[in-house]
């Protein structure tokens, strides 16, 4: 979804660069759930769906809405840490651990399922 496409825009080493053509990003304060306008840091969210997007988690509809959807209404939540620099190039961070590792639970049940 954010991806260096070489000889389109100029790379940077170490970071996502931009967001593909269409893919529209969204950082958010982990504390107050607050949209952030760059350049600042925050959580990594994208807004609209997209046609490669995951659809459920085998067997547990619930838990995939409740983990990518709920945090932030309207947007589907990475499981990112991300800062956009003033230029717009996404450097990310690192995964956000979500209250009771709800998160992390949730990405070792797809890469078990997938496994």
């Amino acid at each position: 979804m954010i991806t260096p496409i070489p000889n389109i825009w100029e790379l940077e080493p170490g970071s996502a660069t931009l967001p593909f053509f269409g893919i529209q990003t969204q950082l958010f304060d982990k504390d107050t759930r607050k949209a952030l306008q760059p350049p600042n840091q925050g959580e990594l969210c994208i807004q609209h769906s997209w046609p490669g997007q995951a659809r459920s988690l085998y067997r547990n509809h619930e838990r995939f809405v409740d983990v990518y959807f709920k945090p932030y209404p309207g947007y589907y939540f990475s499981g990112d840490g991300c800062e956009i620099k003033a230029n717009g190039y996404h450097w990310i961070t690192g995964r956000v651990v979500r209250r009771k590792s709800q998160f992390i639970k949730s990405i070792f049940f797809v890469l078990y399922c997938l496994g």
